[in-house]
């Protein structure tokens, strides 16, 4: 194992993103915060996650048996009960009620139910799993130690996004490829369409839900990068700012901060500078401080960093100025990011054996990071 840290500038200053901006928005550690509380478990409990710091050479070992070379972790997140995580690989779900230091399956999908699994948690420790682009639906309930799955009818054929209220795991939303959402209250069982279509023509890549206001939607597409609603869908709004020349532009993933809804994170792949050579292969994360009706690019694939199409993005939990990624390649290796916003420095924590799709905070010490495996060799 070869683990290479190191820190790289991201080409940008501040840009609207201010000194003032940040500092007022960010709540940042203080002095007082255990800063070095880890989990009690030092070694990975499973091998289809790793715990990692950024810009350190710490990957957890796996000691235990081994189950295969390829874990397809899309899904691993916090539970809103304290120390509690989800984790589903390929087509099994796991729960821990330590932190990850262990795991214990609870479900794994039948006939007819794709994987790999997302997932969106809800309040008092329950969660959605779903299927991206496909109508796999599962209400995961907290049964006070641990979880159990329900099916439920999703009323997509194509799943894009599943939201939340944050006050009523009961209240959540489903969004189709086309844009549309569909609402229910009773957590799943009756379904009922709302809003009106984005009406641009083309198919969402996904649809990304705010965690704090379940009417603030962002629908991602190809070539017409971003539309927003902040009413449920009753109205929506294209984003500006994708594009430097205002062309087509592919908006593969975002995420709104869980701290202010007005930040958003978003990876979209400009299709001039890609096609035109541009030395960021036209590749950016961007940043908007209006919850999603402009964006500026913050930082930029080349100079060492690695942005491929469509990473799951994770906002940090309690500091604004910072976002996590993971980019991988079979035989080359996983690297794990965190970009500072403020700094404009994007720290790198490399493995050489091991390959990832998803990462998750460590909430009691930000500074660790939990990485879903995809792949080992």
């Amino acid at each position: 194992m070869m683990n290479r840290p190191h820190e790289a500038k991201s080409g940008w200053k501040y840009g609207i993103l201010s000194l003032a901006a940040v500092l007022t928005l960010s709540t940042a550690p203080t002095t007082t915060q255990a800063r070095e509380d880890l989990p009690e478990c030092r070694e990975a409990s499973t091998p289809y996650m790793t715990m990692a710091i950024a810009g350190k050479d710490f990957f957890a070992p796996y000691n235990g048996t081994p189950d295969g070379d390829y874990f397809a972790v899309f899904g691993l997140k916090n539970l809103t009960k304290p120390r509690e995580m989800v984790m589903g690989s390929k087509g099994t779900l796991y729960h821990s009620p330590d932190e990850g230091c262990t795991w214990n399956e609870f479900y794994t999908v039948g006939n007819g139910q794709q994987w790999p699994l997302s997932i969106t948690t809800a309040p008092q420790g329950h969660a959605y799993a779903f299927t991206i682009n496909y109508n796999t639906l599962l209400a995961l309930t907290n049964t006070q130690g641990g979880m159990e799955a329900t099916t439920l009818k999703s009323p997509a054929a194509n799943i894009m996004g599943v939201g939340v209220d944050s006050q009523n795991p009961l209240h959540v939303r489903v969004a189709d490829d086309n844009g549309t959402l569909y609402d229910s209250t009773d957590g799943g069982q009756l379904w009922q369409r709302i809003g009106v279509l984005p009406n641009n023509g083309s198919n969402a890549v996904r649809m990304t839900f705010d965690p704090a206001d379940l009417d603030h939607v962002l629908y991602l597409t190809h070539r017409e990068g971003a539309f927003v609603t902040f009413d449920g869908g009753d109205t929506w709004t294209q984003s500006t700012g994708l594009s430097s020349s205002n062309g087509p532009r592919n908006a593969f993933n975002a995420v709104v901060s869980p701290i202010d809804s007005r930040l958003v994170w978003c990876m979209s792949l400009d299709l001039n500078e890609s096609d035109q050579g541009h030395p960021s292969r036209g590749r950016h994360i961007y940043a908007s401080l209006d919850g999603g009706l402009t964006f500026t690019p913050r930082v930029d694939d080349g100079n060492g960093v690695v942005i491929t199409n469509g990473p799951e993005l994770t906002a940090h939990p309690t500091d604004l100025r910072k976002i996590a990624w993971v980019a991988s390649k079979r035989f080359t290796g996983l690297d794990v990011y965190e970009l500072n916003g403020l700094t404009g420095v994007v720290k790198q924590s490399h493995n050489d054996n091991l390959a990832g799709r998803s990462v998750e905070y460590y909430i009691r010490n930000p500074r660790l990071m939990y990485i879903g495996l995809e792949t080992k060799f």
